[in-house]
């Protein structure tokens, strides 16, 4: 399947609860911004306006309007929406320039900026945002303004005896920070590695690192301060003989005696044209004995039934390791992986422990890592690894007990499942391959939509740490060649005390804009929920939002940019999932939509005279009318996504 670039800029808001029974506005929570996709960037920001008036958005590329800067390009597009408590959509732009002036009431404002530049260069792309009054003689001052950048991908320049490397990076925040370099092993450390950081602002100023073998170098601390840009030239050169070397950057702020990783990327170095990818994981273990240890490294995709060519695999070949001290930051060890054990003599403390993983782009791999105690075998430490876009979820799990029940269930939403599993697995052990064994080509499965579910009871310990994944296989394409989104739900339960451990709801995407979120119900009650299209810049040719608890679930369908509204006569306490499913007449459109959900306890204090229709038996606003007192009912909102999407294909 050929993957179109997907954006999407979601904010999730909670609204507060109104805690007495008088009328007031309730309370608007950023609680989550996310992006999915590499195509056209996304920022936000988010303002009280004071007072009402006529205002208008001022939005500008710099790079046209500083056009000797040499550190800056245009962008090819550049748009920005303006929101009034995430919910009415006020202004949208389509370019830089001035909107027509609009009357604005005094509130939370919410701005979005929609970016996209063909990142030809190394150099970046900067905007800047003003709301100011239509009468600036009287109000000169903005009443909110924003500045912001768009980093470029870096650039790989092959020199005569080396390569070399531009990162410009924004500095997020006012601060003081430091640069690290780190020489990794992959398969072996560079020969050699310098990094000359210089800030735009101020040329004269630079940092000089060497990173030589396989060591960590550290700058000395610097104040740096919000929106400055600093450009980090590294050059690399492999060792003797050696075809690939593999570093890392990172930008790491102090505060209060602690420091925080603002900005990090690994870089892989190779006389060939680089067609892999580089992913870290990172994990804590504790040495408590002077027993030596022994590291292991067990690849797992014969036990997980992924399929494989008639070669044996090398792909441990391809994964490196390092162990740094905690309490001296040292690192102890820096090796590539080999199949089998290799002894460690580390003294007992605290550590962390880093794994890199190069791989190309559609290779799907399973392997597993342990830490052990050479004497007891105790686990120190257990991971199991996943690479691969068919391994829709992997997690750590809460701690098991003895006896441990596992479900999967396809949710025969939109579409079904080629090949649907879940993977439980204890470091270098599987311990459950459990999958949907109801043949697909059964014209009863997914019969009336009615989710297939295929469960197990398994053997499992508390002294040990478990990971659960979900494996699968696109459904097959349609008549017209789309392949629509599937969706799966995992639940993990205490098998002796019948209590839910762990839970998850997720999707296949397909060639459909698909992305969950959950919540969770603490009292019984009724709840409204408000589907939009915003229509900017384009309409969506489907838009839906599917409701489940558990295997259950309710499927929603809006297409009207005032929204689109469903009652819910009433929701058990537990666990909700809700997700999006999107789709434009074209890859080319981007389109942006809403949704709210309020939801109303049985004990408060229902004022409309009546039970809540359920869905379907409502559609359009739900406006209910105050009874005899005055009393207004209480109100929480439990959920508000905005969201910018692009058509996968």
């Amino acid at each position: 399947m050929n993957t179109k670039t997907v954006i999407k800029a979601v904010v999730a808001v909670v609204l507060s609860v109104c805690t007495s029974l008088a009328y007031a506005e309730p309370e608007l929570l950023i609680h989550e911004v996310g992006f999915v996709g590499n195509g056209m960037s996304v920022a936000s920001g988010e303002f009280e306006l004071a007072d009402s008036g006529r205002f208008e958005l001022h939005l500008t590329d710099k790079a046209i309007d500083n056009i000797d800067n040499e550190y800056l390009q245009p962008f090819t597009e550049l748009k920005a929406m303006l929101l009034k408590d995430d919910q009415q959509l006020v202004i949208t732009m389509d370019e830089p320039g001035t909107s027509m002036p609009e009357n604005l009431d005094a509130g939370i404002y919410k701005i979005y900026i929609l970016g996209k530049t063909e990142q030809l260069t190394d150099k970046i792309s900067q905007y800047f945002i003003e709301l100011k009054a239509e009468d600036q003689a009287q109000y000169p001052e903005a009443a909110y303004m924003k500045v912001g950048f768009l980093p470029e991908a870096t650039d790989q320049v092959i020199l005569q005896n080396g390569f070399s490397f531009d990162n410009p990076v924004p500095i997020p925040e006012d601060g003081k920070y430091q640069i690290y370099l780190k020489n990794i092993a992959n398969p072996q450390p560079l020969k050699a590695l310098d990094l000359i950081v210089k800030n735009y602002t101020s040329p004269s100023d630079s940092i000089l690192l060497k990173a030589t073998d396989e060591t960590e170098a550290v700058s000395d601390e610097f104040e740096a301060s919000k929106d400055d840009i600093i450009t980090m030239k590294t050059l690399a050169i492999l060792a003797d003989n050696a075809t690939e070397g593999l570093f890392e950057i990172k930008l790491v702020k102090n505060a209060n005696g602690y420091p925080s990783t603002k900005w990090s990327t690994v870089i892989p170095v190779s006389v060939e044209p680089i067609e892999t990818e580089i992913k870290t994981f990172k994990g804590v273990f504790s040495v408590t004995s002077a027993n030596s240890q022994v590291i292991s490294f067990s690849d797992l995709k014969e036990e997980a039934f992924l399929e494989q060519d008639n070669t044996e695999s090398a792909f441990l070949e391809s994964v490196s390791f390092d162990i740094k001290s905690i309490e001296t930051g040292d690192i102890v060890i820096n090796e590539a992986a080999t199949e089998g054990d290799l002894e460690l003599e580390l003294t007992p403390g605290d550590y962390s422990i880093s794994i890199y993983v190069k791989h190309a782009e559609n290779q799907e791999e399973i392997f597993g890592v342990r830490i052990s105690d050479s004497v007891t075998n105790a686990h120190l430490y257990d991971n199991t690894i996943v690479i691969g876009k068919n391994f829709l979820h992997t997690d750590n799990l809460p701690q098991l007990s003895s006896q441990t029940f596992l479900q999967v269930a396809d949710l025969c939403e939109s579409a079904r499942f080629t090949k649907l599993a879940l993977i439980l697995s204890n470091g270098t052990d599987i311990i459950e391959y459990l999958p949907i064994e109801f043949g697909v080509n059964d014209p009863s499965y997914c019969a009336n939509d009615n989710p297939v579910i295929e469960d197990i009871v398994v053997m499992t310990s508390g002294n040990l740490n478990y990971q659960a994944h979900i494996y699968a296989l696109p459904p097959e394409p349609a008549i017209n060649g789309d392949i629509r989104s599937a969706m799966y739900n995992m639940q993990i339960i205490d098998f002796l005390s019948n209590t839910l451990i762990y839970e998850q709801t997720g999707s296949m995407m397909g060639d459909y804009v698909n992305l969950g979120y959950e919540f969770d119900i603490e009292l019984k009650g009724s709840g409204v929920i408000t589907l939009r299209d915003y229509q900017f810049p384009d309409h969506f040719s489907e838009l839906k939002m599917a409701v489940f608890s558990g295997t259950e679930k309710v499927t929603i369908y809006s297409g009207t940019p005032d929204g689109a509204s469903y009652a819910f006569r009433s929701l058990e306490p537990g666990k909700y999932f809700a997700t999006i499913i999107a789709d434009l007449a074209d890859e080319s459109h981007m389109g942006t939509y809403g949704i709210t959900m309020a939801f109303e306890p049985d004990n408060a204090n229902n004022t409309d005279g009546g039970d809540t229709p359920s869905v379907g038996e409502q559609e359009g606003e739900n406006e209910g009318e105050s009874g005899g007192g005055g009393s207004t009912s209480v109100l929480l909102a439990l959920m508000l996504l905005l969201g910018f999407s692009i058509r996968r294909k």
